[in-house]
């Protein structure tokens, strides 16, 4: 069971009481981030963000002997038809492949610096499909291929998977697809997200095994469950 360590109040101590109380049931915590778009646009490396917001609080999960799952989130988590509040706000958007380079070095910070057992590279891809005008998610395709590739760069062996609301999608399975789904094991993690449960599937990268038996044995192009968006549907 994993659980993210979202208070309830800005307060260090609440934050660290609720750490405590959840670890005594979880074996597994997520750090589910929007890139900080504003401190990027500004010029702060990515590197130094990730150390500065994320790590010291990584490694006090760490020490309670919790998996990491790393999700680094795109687009906007409250309204799937848009872009992030920031860059809304500072006239941007992640169709802008300068803007997608932010994205990539800030994912490659999250792997490298965090060392996540598993990262996800985007969140809700069907509902961006489904809610988002075309090129906004043409450009979170693009973008969750190029991250993808950067981090496999530097690191072989990363675990890769993407988080969508139960039951709610199909996503065609072809490559670059299947080179995230080699092999997969589902778990069932009631608090993984603050607004409502969740079924993440969580998808190893680096064993092998053919992505989608099922549909290549019934000569389907479609594979049910989570799928990361790297092919435009």
């Amino acid at each position: 069971m994993g659980f993210s360590g979202v208070p309830p109040k800005p307060d260090v101590a609440v934050v660290l009481a609720g750490i405590d109380l959840w670890s005594l049931r979880a074996d597994a915590a997520l750090v589910l981030s929007e890139p900080p778009w504003d401190s990027l646009l500004a010029g702060w490396a990515a590197d130094s963000l990730v150390r500065e917001l994320h790590l010291g609080l990584v490694n006090y999960y760490r020490s309670k002997g919790h998996r990491i799952i790393v999700s680094v989130d795109p687009t906007n988590g409250l309204d799937r038809s848009s872009d992030a509040a920031p860059l809304v706000a500072a006239g941007r958007s992640l169709k802008e492949p300068s803007v997608q380079a932010l994205y990539r070095a800030y994912v490659t910070a999250m792997d490298t610096i965090l060392k996540p057992d598993y990262l996800a590279i985007a969140s809700e891809t069907n509902l961006v499909r489904a809610a988002a005008p075309p090129d906004l998610y043409a450009a979170l395709v693009q973008v969750a291929n190029d991250a993808y590739a950067d981090v496999r760069a530097v690191d072989p062996a990363v675990r890769i998977f993407a988080v969508g609301p139960t039951g709610r999608s199909t996503t065609t399975c072809v490559a670059p697809a299947a080179t995230f789904f080699d092999s997969t094991e589902a778990t069932s993690w009631a608090s993984l997200s603050t607004s409502s449960a969740r079924s993440t599937r969580t998808s190893r990268s680096s064993t092998g095994h053919d992505a989608c038996p099922r549909a290549r044995a019934t000569g389907s192009a479609q594979c049910t469950g989570w799928r990361a968006p790297v092919s435009a549907m």
